[in-house]
């Protein structure tokens, strides 16, 4: 059973989404016209038991493996299908994952590994990648990247609290998660968590904080920015007395100048924070994805759920790279040409609205 990480991103718990749980039905016994309380459910089969079922289903042959919990503990529907998407085929929906092709860094099942990837020189099973640290061709300088970039700082910096989940023995001998605030065991989670999976989730939470960063400094110079034609208009009526007549065209012009720019600006500044927003709701969806995936999966959906997330993660780091660099750092100032009589004599030109960089 995999271990679970709290990424920092509020999750409903399946109590909260299973509140009527009580009230659910064995499957098997609604199937034959009886109305018996289902007690636990399987993780495997996505379907719930009594008591009586569940003892039969731990005794087939071909279910013996499964692992049940308590009904209470059962995983959301949209974590369930998530869990099977992430061992399906894609090539053959009939078939589950079984292999990573490290020539090509695919996953396959049996079927690709016969047909499609035969004649691939290096095809290890997941749980043989789990062992070695196998992630992709890349994976050497991947990791040597994130040892670098985390070796100076603590993991508990970087991460959340745990979800306080241990596995017990219970129903026949089945494997029951539990929760329990114990931070022995979540002391003990934090090193048992397969490296590559732990670092991409450290990486996530380092962007999303970055992300966080970017968005308030894009608020602050909005509002900057937004203030500008106020701040025109101010100097604007304290050079009215000597504008004069001429004082109507200054404002003509220099508002429209003013009024174009900001807009242009505040264009520029609301792209560059919807940006990092939509960044940030994309990195929040495959946290709680991984969070839901930990909790309720294997470690085998875990390694795969993390490839996964690893392909989004590039993208994630290039386009906030590129938000970094192009942060908004202009505003928007009056620039005095001449002085004030100058001004008065050459009124319809005197004055430019123009950006002006502010330090990082």
């Amino acid at each position: 059973m995999a271990t679970f990480l709290n990424l920092g991103i509020p999750v409903t718990s399946s109590d909260e989404l299973r509140s009527s749980i009580t009230s659910e039905q064995c499957e098997p016994c609604l199937a034959d016209c009886k109305e018996v309380n289902a007690t636990v459910y399987c993780l495997d089969c996505d379907e719930k038991f009594c008591d009586a079922c569940g003892n039969c289903h731990k005794k087939f042959k071909s279910s013996k493996d499964h692992k049940l919990c308590n009904v209470r503990e059962a995983p959301p529907a949209h974590v369930v299908q998530l869990m099977k998407e992430l061992i399906t085929c894609p090539n053959h929906q009939s078939e589950e994952v079984v292999y990573i092709c490290v020539d090509e860094d695919l996953p396959c099942c049996n079927q690709c590994a016969n047909t499609k990837h035969r004649q691939c020189r290096q095809l290890e099973t997941i749980e043989q990648c789990l062992k070695d640290g196998i992630v992709n061709k890349s994976s050497c300088t991947l990791e040597q990247k994130l040892q670098k970039q985390h070796l100076q700082n603590a993991t508990a910096r970087h991460l959340g609290h745990y979800y306080g989940y241990e596995v017990k023995d219970g129903f026949n001998g089945s494997m029951v998660l539990s929760k329990t605030q114990s931070k022995m065991v979540q002391a003990e989670k934090c090193e048992d968590i397969n490296p590559f999976s732990k670092r991409i989730c450290e990486r996530y939470i380092d962007l999303h904080k970055q992300l966080k960063n970017i968005t308030q400094h894009e608020v602050n110079q909005e509002m900057l920015v937004s203030c500008t034609p106020e701040r025109v208009q101010e100097y604007l009526q304290v050079v009215h007395a000597k504008l004069a007549s001429a004082f109507n065209t200054l404002q003509t012009n220099l508002m429209s100048q003013c009024r174009t720019q900001t807009d242009d600006l505040l264009t520029i500044i609301r792209r560059q924070r919807a940006s990092a927003v939509d960044l940030q709701k994309q990195i929040k969806s495959n946290q709680e994805k991984m969070t839901s995936i930990q909790k309720h999966g294997q470690e085998k959906h875990v390694f795969l759920l993390s490839r996964r997330m690893k392909t989004d993660l590039n993208g994630i780091e290039s386009s906030t790279r590129a938000l970094e660099n192009n942060k908004t750092l202009s505003t928007l100032n009056i620039v005095e040409k001449c002085s004030v009589n100058e001004i008065i004599n050459n009124i319809v030109k005197a004055l430019l609205i123009q950006k002006d960089k502010t330090k990082r």
